[in-house]
């Protein structure tokens, strides 16, 4: 049976939710809430961790889970598996952003072992879960079906919004159930609307089988015009960056970073020692261009 763990981030609630069945843990979110996690635990001693991918909202717990249950297994994607063993990186751009506040959000990033790591490369089966290789969020993301229940653990690749049970204010009163499939997907429509259709059939069933005028997820050319019918378009957006994916923008710090650390150099540097800084800045500036 499948237990949703709200892991109270920030002590708010319906922020963070990890998922557990029969000892699997899937995104089992920031370090931060470990207290929470392992009290929606109780008993069950985690066998393996499901990462969708490897950003600290949901997979930041991973070195410290595995430090305290050292048999633990950890399935993640072969582009995302290096940053595990070595945070050091995602620790570095995720500090740039939040500062001071990294801490207290996110809580210790801890390295899993390389032995602890089984890399996947999509269209296996981990655990008794598929998976498929779904970027777009990141690069390295990946979705789980569980096959038994047909369920699908999809990470950052939708988002249903559930409002609290309490004190709900709304505009109008609804007379049906609505279920909000929200998406930040770097990439277009009609790519994003497929990957769902051909991937998980079943989950798509299971999400919208009981829906009016549901057709189907294949063949997906009918599947896209009730999409089409029933969308909402958002009347506002914001992006500081409309033309900048956010993998652009954290290359666009660090390079920024680098910038600044080599002029602060030159300040003091020999000539000689400034063409070595130079040649060592232009090297490292390739992996942000």
């Amino acid at each position: 049976m499948t237990r949703a763990i709200d892991v109270m981030h920030l002590g708010r609630e319906r922020v963070i939710c990890a998922h557990e069945i029969d000892g699997l843990v899937i995104d089992p979110g920031p370090a931060s809430c470990l207290d929470a996690l392992l009290a929606g635990l109780g008993d069950t001693t985690p066998r393996a961790l499901l990462l969708t991918h490897v950003h600290l909202d949901h997979a930041g717990a991973s070195g410290v889970l595995v430090r305290r249950f050292p048999e633990l297994v950890v399935y993640v994607h072969e582009l995302g598996a290096p940053h595990l063993v070595d945070p050091s990186k995602l620790v570095a751009s995720a500090s740039r952003l939040y500062g001071d506040d990294m801490e207290r959000m996110w809580g210790e990033v801890a390295p899993v072992p390389e032995a602890n790591v089984r890399a996947l490369s999509g269209g296996e089966v981990a655990a008794g879960f598929r998976v498929e290789y779904t970027p777009g969020h990141a690069s390295h993301h990946v979705c789980y079906l569980h096959e038994e229940t047909g369920e699908a653990y999809v990470g950052d690749m939708a988002g249903v919004r559930i409002p609290p049970g309490a004190a709900r204010e709304h505009r109008e009163r609804l007379h049906s159930k609505y279920l909000l499939f929200e998406s930040n997907f770097n990439g277009l429509w009609h790519s994003y609307i497929e990957a769902f259709s051909y991937v998980f059939p079943k989950g798509m069933r299971a999400l919208w089988g009981s829906s009016y005028g549901f057709p189907g997820p294949v063949p997906v050319g009918p599947f896209k015009q009730w999409v089409r019918r029933n969308e909402f378009v958002a009347s506002h957006y914001y992006s500081a960056y409309p033309e900048a994916s956010t993998r652009e923008v954290l290359a666009a710090l660090e390079l920024k970073a680098m910038a600044e650390a080599l002029a602060r150099q030159a300040e003091s540097s020999s000539p000689a020692e400034f063409r070595n800084a130079y040649h060592a800045f232009l090297e490292g500036a390739q992996r942000c261009l």
